[in-house]
């Protein structure tokens, strides 16, 4: 089946799948917004560029340090990248924290970074994409794994150090027609 707009995709949405929320178009766009996201990154990384991405980092807005916002996917210079094995692991919630006290390797490349605990890999094995393991705001750097593999018996990380500051980034909005929306009059009443 075609459709002739991404706003009759929207609608038909809005009205079978979301059709229960209060918000049936909002809540058809998001989810529209969302396979746009996935689609983008599986782009990025048949570009061969699943080294150099971020995801969801918080950037600065024209260039104000103030004010910043989450961009979905942001292409960064990638200074390095090597991939670690850890021998029997039993690590579980995977974090950087964990990463550095088992694996010499890793704890001497990122000595000079604010750790961010985040879970690369949960206890319910839920993988975190690209996750942001650490900062080196003085060096404008930023520390990322991505799990390769895991099993009881041994962990495979990748470790990409990238410049802080993207050259290219990419926003996923589905932003469509407003239902009700009305053309603004450009009658003025006297007083």
């Amino acid at each position: 089946m075609s459709y002739s707009s991404i706003d009759q995709i929207q609608k038909v949405l809005a009205q079978s799948v979301f059709k229960h929320t209060l918000e049936k178009k909002k809540a058809a766009g998001r989810a529209l917004g969302t396979i746009v996201e996935i689609i983008t990154y599986y782009l990025i990384r048949q570009w061969n560029l699943s080294s150099d991405v971020t995801i969801e980092l918080r950037l600065p807005e024209f260039g104000q340090t103030q004010i910043t916002h989450n961009v979905e996917f942001g292409i960064h210079p990638c200074i390095y990248c090597q991939e670690y094995e850890i021998i029997n692991p039993n690590i579980l919630p995977l974090t950087s924290k964990k990463l550095v006290k088992n694996s010499k390797d890793i704890s001497e490349l990122l000595q000079n970074f604010d750790l961010i605990d985040n879970q690369i890999l949960s206890r319910g094995l839920l993988q975190k994409n690209r996750c942001l393991i650490g900062r080196n705001i003085n060096e404008n750097k930023l520390a990322l794994c991505d799990l390769k593999s895991y099993s009881e018996q041994e962990v495979i990380v990748e470790i990409g150090i990238l410049k802080l500051h993207p050259f290219a980034i990419f926003e996923c909005k589905r932003v469509g027609i407003e239902e009700g929306a009305k053309k603004k009059s450009n009658n003025y009443r006297k007083s």
